[in-house]
């Protein structure tokens, strides 16, 4: 009879994490978005902090938290269709 053999589990695709300190928050998502990552991110203007840090390897479509220089009253999640 037929032997069917179990499916690997696929790798899941590493991807380093781009530096978006610095950039306003609209743009690090962008740039996130370009390398497969997701953003949660808290507070607007500019990226003061990030975590992952940068080139640190990470699942693709992971989510990295930046922080904005100025402060707002919610989290808003960008990336996610």
């Amino acid at each position: 009879y037929m032997q069917i053999k179990p499916t690997e589990t696929e790798a899941v695709e590493q991807v380093s994490v781009p530096n978006v300190k610095g950039y306003t928050v609209e743009m690090a998502v962008s740039k996130l978005k370009d390398a497969g990552l997701l953003a949660e991110i808290d507070g607007a203007g500019t990226v003061s902090t990030q975590t992952p840090a940068a080139n640190v390897k990470v699942d693709k479509n992971s989510i990295v938290k930046i922080k904005g220089s100025e402060t707002v009253d919610t989290t808003v999640y960008y990336g996610i269709d």
